[in-house]
């Protein structure tokens, strides 16, 4: 059907095309966000010199076991 399009075919399509713009457009805004983030974390942790495990037993303690070999990581 080599026809050229109605006003109303062509009305429709025009409003398909933007909705599929819009559509787009709403879901990056997921995927940029968590870029920014994840760059937000990466600047903090460059900041304060990277990640630091902390340590939340004693160490006196954890010292006077491991001298007496009772100490276990487990």
């Amino acid at each position: 059907d080599g026809e050229a399009p109605t006003p109303e075919q062509k009305e429709v399509l025009d409003v398909s095309i933007t909705g599929d713009r819009r559509t787009l457009v709403a879901d990056s805004a997921i995927p940029a966000a968590m870029a920014v983030i994840y760059l937000i974390l990466l600047i903090y942790f460059k900041m304060i010199g990277g990640y630091k495990p902390l340590s939340i037993t004693d160490t006196q303690k954890q010292d006077a076991e491991v001298a007496a070999g009772e100490f276990s990581e487990a």
